[in-house]
């Protein structure tokens, strides 16, 4: 599946957290060089995560960067921790060692964090989207400020963006079956009669 048809799926998903969490929503992807946001649901309230369709994040200290980088095979991993990891906060992960914990809580956990590690105000909840083949090929967001995010709220986000990641998954998986049985049934395969 390429970004456009990810994005396509997800966008109502996007609209339907913003909703329910009332904070800014994103969806993310990973290149060769890092991680961008290809769609953006914006939050309505007047303070809010400032960011752009296209932006890059950096990968070591935001929410959808450490989630998709853990999701990487390790000389991936290896070769994108080769450049140095600025420190944005206090709260910054810098050292590769503790990163490579963190790496390996996301993948138990299911979801990513950032705890003012791009910037001192702002929260960040990631969680997976997968392919129809189980593979993490994206990434959906809330983001807000800590007036808003605190301890309880972000306990009560963390499953809003876990489950929205979950649906974008099961749709993308829907999608991709029935474009391929579209192609097979146009290039004249006989799987027999159907049930």
């Amino acid at each position: 599946m390429n970004q456009l048809e990810i994005k396509e799926v997800a966008r109502t998903y996007l609209e339907k957290l913003r909703d329910l969490s009332g904070e800014t929503t994103h969806l993310a992807v990973m290149d060769e060089e890092g991680v961008f946001y290809v769609d953006k649901i914006e939050s309505v309230r007047s303070i809010r995560m400032d960011s752009y369709i296209g932006q890059r994040a950096p990968i070591h200290c935001t929410a959808v960067g450490k989630l998709l980088l853990a999701h990487q095979p390790a000389e991936k991993i290896h070769s994108l921790l080769l450049r140095e990891l600025r420190q944005y906060t206090s709260h910054t992960i810098v050292d590769k060692e503790k990163l490579a914990e963190e790496f390996k809580k996301i993948r138990r956990q299911g979801f990513a964090f950032d705890n003012e590690e791009l910037e001192i105000g702002l929260f960040c909840v990631a969680a997976p989207i997968r392919n129809y083949s189980g593979s993490v090929i994206a990434a959906v967001s809330s983001s807000g400020p800590g007036i808003r995010l605190t301890r309880s709220k972000i306990k009560e986000l963390i499953p809003l963006v876990i489950k929205t990641a979950a649906e974008i998954s099961v749709d993308l998986g829907i999608a991709y079956r029935k474009r391929s049985m579209s192609w097979r049934e146009h290039a004249g395969f006989d799987y027999g009669p159907r049930a």
